[in-house]
């Protein structure tokens, strides 16, 4: 059994983080209480360990889990369980942290916008690379007030593929994936 367990840092109907072993296959889950009863989802945490995942569906329960398997097929227990910030109604609450969030649209041609919330003023980092890593364009790199943020992307002289917008500030680091299709 693989011993490290994934946390998680926060949960709502739009995006799920936190943190496992660096490699390792995250898997999460809604579930009324530990046990992980409806599947919403997998990623890989990165080489920091740092993972982000927009569920493929609103979470029916409350809770949110996770497990991680490393490179070998071992899996971990299932994490702690988070209360997730979805309100009674069924609507998401504002996270009151840093969060990435999807771009819309997604798929784009050419243009899409992505945004993304600061808890505090810090130092941005927000840049486009492809899926080799390779940077393509940076979108910002300067310090940014405490607050909802928006940029506009235009990829026209890109070609279709997918690209990874990342975004780090000194106390958060995450990454998505975007379609561009001509």
């Amino acid at each position: 059994v693989f011993q490290d367990t994934p946390t998680l840092a926060s949960a709502s109907a739009t995006l799920v983080t936190g943190k496992a072993k660096a490699g390792s296959k995250v898997e999460v889950f809604s579930d009324p209480g530990h046990q992980g009863m409806v599947f919403l989802g997998s990623t890989v945490a990165d080489a920091s360990g740092q993972f982000s995942l927009v569920p493929i569906a609103v979470p029916p329960f409350s809770f949110f889990t996770a497990t991680a398997t490393d490179a070998e097929g071992n899996t971990s227990p299932f994490s702690d369980p988070l209360l997730s910030l979805v309100a009674e109604d069924g609507s998401a609450s504002r996270p009151n942290d840093f969060s990435l969030e999807p771009n819309y649209p997604n798929p784009f041609n050419p243009v899409t916008r992505i945004s993304y919330h600061m808890q505090k003023r810090a130092h941005v980092l927000l840049d486009v690379s492809d899926l080799f890593g390779k940077k393509v364009v940076n979108l910002a790199d300067e310090i940014q007030e405490q607050g909802d943020h928006q940029v506009v992307f235009n990829a026209a002289d890109l070609p279709s593929g997918v690209y990874l917008v990342r975004i780090k500030t000194p106390d958060f680091q995450a990454s998505r994936k975007m379609a561009l299709l001509r």
